[in-house]
C-alpha cells in the first residue's frame, strides 16, 4: 500500500504520545475525541483548548510544506490585488474558486493524516479544510463576519501552529483572534502552538459579531479552519486527482 494510503490505524502506531508540554485538558463539548462531540448547535460564544502537546516534528513537515506552497490570493473584488497572507485549500476549492490554490490529500506529508486523527478532526465532519500561512508581523485577518450561505453548520474550528521550533519550545504567543459584539465590546484569545478556537458562525452571524486577528508574531503562524461547506457549493476536485465516486472527504484520502 502506497504510504499516503495506509489505513488510519498504522498511521496512528507511528504517532508519538510524548507530552512535551503540560496543557489544560478540553473543556466537554470541545472533546473532539469523543465520537458525540457534536451537539445540533454548538454554544453561543466561543470556546479554546490546547492540542499542542504532540513534539513538534510530529507535524513539522505539514507546515514546512504549506508554508512553501501556499501562495497570495486574489483578493475577492478586488482585481489586481493580492492578499497579504498566503493560502492553501485542501482537497476542494470553496473559498477561492476563481483563482484555486489546492493541495490533493495525496500530496500532502504522512504527519498530517495521524496528527489530525489524534484529535478527532474527522474529515466524514469537516469537507473544508483553508489554511492561512502568515509570514511576519504585518500580516493579519481583519475584523469579519463568516459568510454562512456557504456553511452546511455553523461550527467552525481554527488550530494555530508555530512555523519554527523556537516559537514551540518557548511556548510562544503568535497571535491573538479578537472577536468583536454589535455594542463595540471585544473579546481576545491568545494562540499559541496547538490552540483550537471554536466558534458557532450562524451564531456570530445572527449578533453581528465579527473576528479577526490583528497582528502576528515575527516568526509567522500557520492555521488550519475546519468547516462543513454545503456539498453543492464545493468546488471540482483537482484533475489531476485521483479520487473517485462523488469527491467526499474521508479518511481514505490518507
Amino acid at each position: 500500500v502506497p504510504p499516503n494510503r495506509r489505513s488510519l490505524s498504522e498511521h496512528n502506531r507511528n504517532v508519538p504520545i510524548t507530552t512535551h508540554h503540560a496543557r489544560p485538558t478540553p473543556p466537554t463539548w470541545g472533546n473532539l475525541g469523543n465520537p458525540d462531540r457534536h451537539p445540533t448547535h454548538p454554544p453561543a460564544g466561543v470556546v479554546t483548548w490546547s492540542i499542542g502537546d504532540s513534539p513538534y516534528a510530529s507535524i513539522k513537515p505539514f507546515i514546512d510544506y504549506v508554508c512553501a506552497t501556499a501562495v497570495h490570493p486574489q483578493v475577492a473584488f478586488k482585481e489586481g490585488r493580492l492578499s497579504t497572507r498566503k493560502v492553501l485549500e485542501i482537497g476542494r476549492a470553496t473559498f477561492f474558486k476563481s483563482n484555486p490554490i489546492i493541495a490533493m490529500y495525496s500530496d500532502l506529508p504522512e504527519c498530517f493524516g495521524p496528527w489530525i486523527a489524534r484529535y478527532g478532526f474527522d474529515l466524514s465532519r469537516y469537507n473544508s479544510v483553508l489554511v492561512n500561512v502568515y509570514e511576519n508581523h504585518n500580516q493579519h485577518i481583519d475584523h469579519h463576519i463568516d459568510t454562512i450561505d456557504l456553511l452546511a453548520d455553523g461550527e467552525v474550528c481554527s488550530v494555530s501552529l508555530a512555523t519554527t521550533q523556537e516559537q514551540f519550545d518557548n511556548n510562544t504567543l503568535l497571535a491573538e483572534m479578537e472577536f468583536r459584539s454589535a455594542d463595540g465590546t471585544t473579546t481576545s484569545h491568545e494562540l499559541r502552538h496547538g490552540t483550537v478556537c471554536r466558534f458557532d458562525a450562524f451564531v456570530d452571524a445572527a449578533a453581528r459579531r465579527s473576528h479577526g486577528v490583528l497582528w502576528t508574531h515575527t516568526q509567522g503562524r500557520v492555521n488550519i479552519t475546519f468547516r462543513n461547506v454545503k456539498p453543492e457549493l464545493l468546488g471540482p476536485l483537482p484533475a489531476e486527482s485521483d479520487n473517485e465516486g462523488d469527491g467526499t472527504t474521508c479518511w481514505d484520502d490518507f
